[in-house]
């Protein structure tokens, strides 16, 4: 089933362009990000999704053109980075705000000791808001968006403001928990990380275009331009004359855009093709040794050693090409 389907949205701040011409189409039940970095137009254009924004072009769900239905009667849930949490109010009020005119009186109790079950808050109906750490906030604000049962969840940057390891665990819980209540959804994060474990599929847009469009694994294997994958965490970038060097064929026509692993360090006494960089730099990040070597001249990548291990002035390496792409 179709869910969403944006028809070349457009949105303008007086003279700024900020969403240009973008076109899209989610199924039911599905979860897209928008990704890119600050200033992109994700932002805006889930602000015009949700009807919080003037738009030109068209947004129908569920086969119903709701472009010119206002926001509040769209039906979808908002969440956004901050959660927007009533202090004033307990876990239990927050998350039946949404319930007036939507549900009976008698049956938000249960709605909410639902919800609460499902974000892995049980129990918490009576707490403060004020006692909450950042991650069970932002489980609250989750729950209280989901808890009006919305056909489409509108998520901005919804875990931005929490460190990465909570970022990480989170987004793994996020993904679960919409899936679980059966909801499309539409995801804005600059995280590339964040996007690749929520979504289902992913639209990258630079400076208001839809750039790149695709299912994680599609996006990464195939990013499409070199300004798309040096935003995924690509690079260095190679010339089909560099590449020779280094033992790979790359077209003349295209660059090869090397990921995050494409180095690899190879034992000395090890047979096969290799090649031997200058070492640049040594710092030990994440229980390994991370070196940087020069790949060519003004171009460096680089490799992981294990811990106890040090290198000297050069490294032995091997391009592994199948952890790059061709753009």
């Amino acid at each position: 089933m179709t869910g969403l389907i944006v028809e070349n949205a457009n949105v303008f701040y007086g003279a700024v362009h900020a969403v240009k011409d973008v076109s899209l189409t989610l199924p039911a039940g599905q979860i897209i990000a928008l990704l890119g970095p600050s200033g992109s137009g994700k932002s805006s254009l889930l602000r015009a999704i949700a009807g919080l924004e003037k738009m030109r072009g068209r947004i129908i769900f569920a086969d119903e053109d709701v472009t010119a239905v206002p926001v509040h009667r769209r039906g979808f849930g908002l969440m956004f980075q901050d959660g927007q949490l009533f202090n004033h109010r307990s876990v239990g009020g927050n998350v039946s705000y949404g319930l007036k005119g939507r549900l009976p009186r008698e049956q938000w109790d249960a709605r909410v000791d639902e919800l609460l079950d499902l974000v892995g808050l049980p129990g918490y109906a009576e707490r403060a808001i004020s006692t909450l750490s950042g991650g069970q906030a932002q489980r609250v604000a989750l729950a209280r968006a989901l808890a009006p049962a919305p056909q489409l969840l509108l998520l901005d940057e919804p875990l931005s403001a929490l460190d990465r390891s909570l970022r990480e665990q989170l987004a793994v819980e996020v993904r679960s928990i919409v899936q679980r209540a059966g909801t499309t959804a539409v995801y804005v994060t600059h995280d590339q990380d964040e996007a690749f474990t929520v979504a289902d599929t992913i639209a990258i847009l630079e400076d208001g275009w839809l750039s790149r469009i695709g299912t994680p694994e599609d996006v990464w294997a195939s990013p499409g331009s070199q300004a798309v994958a040096q935003f995924l965490g690509y690079g260095p970038f190679l010339t089909s004359h560099e590449g020779t060097g280094l033992g790979v064929e790359i077209p003349s026509d295209a660059v090869l855009a090397c990921g995050p692993d494409a180095f690899v360090a190879v034992e000395a006494d090890v047979d096969g093709q290799f090649v031997e960089l200058a070492v640049l730099e040594q710092r030990t990040v994440r229980g390994a040794n991370e070196i940087t070597v020069e790949v060519v001249p003004g171009k460096t990548a680089t490799v992981d050693i294990p811990l106890h291990e040090v290198a000297g002035d050069t490294l032995r390496v091997r391009l592994n090409a199948d952890r790059c792409a061709l753009v």
